[in-house]
């Protein structure tokens, strides 16, 4: 296998590459660090296993798991099928990094959509076995859907009322995010009410449990075709966008350190123990939307391309309407570009004038339809500071607790092998010619998201975005023409599978039932205001469940 990629580099990026190859040795240079993260996964497993691995803060915020009151630990044998499509993930990854170098771009081309079949497979079994199985996809009924149903007539209301009407709610995903979610339900529903066949012929074909949980949550009054509709409809889109992910990881990295390194990145991105735990929550669509901002700004600062600049602007403008998330992303590509500029590779005029423009023109379009964005963008930041005021989350053990739930988020193996860069890069600090850009970004944003504060607890969900990111950075550095490079990464994907396993077992993160152990409420005060988050006791329980069945 050839060490050099298959393009000729910039003189920046050939840098970056020199240094991408010196780390790693072909006498098992990285072994220790294989060790470490064996090791580590290990104790983490038996750790969670035990139950003596916390979720969380005590009394503040900590994620649900399965118990007594809850649906039975899915059996281990039920994970067969997802442990196939594991198996032969690694064993596609391993067999094509000794070929793709030399292969012709169709061979790369197959190779990563061979990673997404698998991958995708290997996540869709994990949701099918999990405790509640698909179920989950039916929780698309609260939040968004709810707000978009009952709060506005159409599409075009929508527009006109969001701030106004998401302004008296709680803190929500329905209230502390953009317009374009609610947008999205409300177009769907009026036009499954406007074409019932197209309505009823989803519904019928839609997964069973989905059906399930709809009629459970519906009550007497059930939920219409056309709002089960939409909701598989949502559920699947969803869950297709974020499959795609490796795309753009796979471009990203094929520019940076070849395609062997672009097919193990492709399948790493695939093995973020979160991922599935999360889907089809709308956080999982982010990251592919993200990456791909991320790799058409780099193309655009490597090539001088306008178009890509521009295009990636776009994105991030668009993307803005659907989650504030993305003025992070945006920042991290500006942070990147500027980096990337200070070694050398200056963007064109061109090119900053697109990414300066680009981004305006769907906030340009959406405002010409009637919607007033940036008040949108005032209540989701009030709900948001809400949410934390209220939560009950001290700042000062969160900024701790918010890096180890991102280290077991991300999957602890690409957590060693990315700690392990950093620190190097850290120490080459005052050799700007030798920091890797994307990664001096990623880790200045980790900081500052961290220091600042805005997220108390779910970072599993609210950083799931930067989180592919961080597992390209991780397996980037191994010396792709190394003997025991195609070893490592069986041993690291591996690693990263048994992680997603095991969490998925009895771990929810998406839940129709929370856990009756960490069930919590906002209380209603009224006037749009809420009382702190906090646990119901027993007898707050009793009085509710009483209360609603009378």
């Amino acid at each position: 296998m050839n060490d050099a990629t298959t393009q000729p580099l910039p003189a920046t990026a050939a840098v970056c590459r020199a240094e991408l190859c010196t780390a790693p040795s072909s006498d098992g240079g990285p072994r220790w660090l294989l060790w470490i993260a064996t090791l580590a996964t290990a104790a983490f497993l038996v750790a969670f296993i035990g139950r003596w691995f916390p979720l969380g803060v005590p009394g503040q915020w900590h994620w649900g798991r399965l118990d007594a009151w809850d649906p039975p630990i899915t059996s281990w044998p039920a994970l067969l099928p997802a442990a196939c499509f594991a198996a032969g993930l690694v064993a596609w990854v391993h067999w094509t990094l000794s070929r793709v170098e030399q292969g012709s771009r169709r061979f790369f081309t197959l190779a990563i959509v061979g990673v997404i079949l698998l991958g995708a497979g290997f996540q869709l079994f994990l949701e099918i076995t999990a405790p509640i199985g698909l179920r989950k996809w039916g929780l698309l009924y609260y939040g968004f859907r709810e707000t978009a149903r009952h709060d506005f007539s159409g599409p075009h209301d929508v527009l006109r009322r969001h701030a106004q009407q998401v302004a008296t709610i709680g803190p929500s995903h329905a209230s502390a995010n953009p317009v374009g979610w609610i947008f999205t339900y409300r177009s769907l529903m009026t036009f499954y009410e406007s074409h019932p066949g197209v309505a009823e012929m989803i519904w019928r074909r839609e997964p069973q449990e989905i059906a399930w949980i709809l009629r459970e949550l519906g009550g007497v009054g059930g939920v219409s075709a056309a709002d089960h509709a939409t909701i598989t409809t949502v559920a699947f889109g969803s869950r297709f966008l974020a499959l795609l992910l490796p795309l753009p990881i796979a471009w990203l990295v094929a520019q940076r350190s070849g395609r062997a390194a672009a097919v193990a990145a492709a399948a790493f991105s695939l093995l973020i123990p979160v991922a599935s735990l999360l889907a089809p929550n709308v956080d999982t669509v982010y990251p592919t939307i993200a990456t791909m901002i991320w790799a058409l700004s780099y193309y655009s600062v490597r090539n001088g391309s306008w178009p890509a600049a521009g295009a990636a602007s776009v994105l991030v403008g668009a993307g803005m309407l659907f989650s504030l998330c993305f003025v992070v992303a945006g920042a991290l590509a500006a942070l990147m570009v500027v980096l990337c500029a200070r070694q050398g590779s200056r963007p064109t005029a061109a090119s900053v004038a697109a990414a300066c423009t680009g981004c305006l023109l769907p906030l340009a379009a959406i405002a010409v339809c009637g919607h007033r964005f940036w008040e949108t963008w005032q209540v989701n930041l009030a709900k948001n500071h809400e949410f934390n005021l209220y939560s009950g989350c001290s700042y000062a053990i969160w900024v701790g607790v918010n890096l180890l739930e991102l280290a077991v988020a991300l999957g602890i193996p690409a957590t060693v092998l990315l700690a392990a860069r950093a620190i190097e890069a850290l120490c080459s600090v005052r050799s700007r010619r030798l920091v890797d850009p994307l990664l001096a970004a990623w880790l200045a944003i980790i900081a500052l998201l961290d220091l600042a504060g805005v997220n108390i607890g779910e970072v599993a969900r609210l950083w799931l975005f930067l989180m592919p990111v961080g597992a390209v950075l991780a397996i980037e550095p191994l010396r792709w023409g190394a003997q025991n490079a195609r070893g490592l990464v069986v041993c690291l994907l591996l690693l990263q599978a048994a992680e997603c396993t095991v969490l998925s077992r009895e771990l929810l993160l998406v839940s129709p039932w929370p856990a009756h152990s960490t069930l919590q409420a906002y209380l209603d005060k009224g006037n749009g205001q809420w009382a702190t988050l906090r646990r119901l006791t027993e007898d707050e329980f009793r009085r509710r469940r009483e209360s609603k069945s009378n």
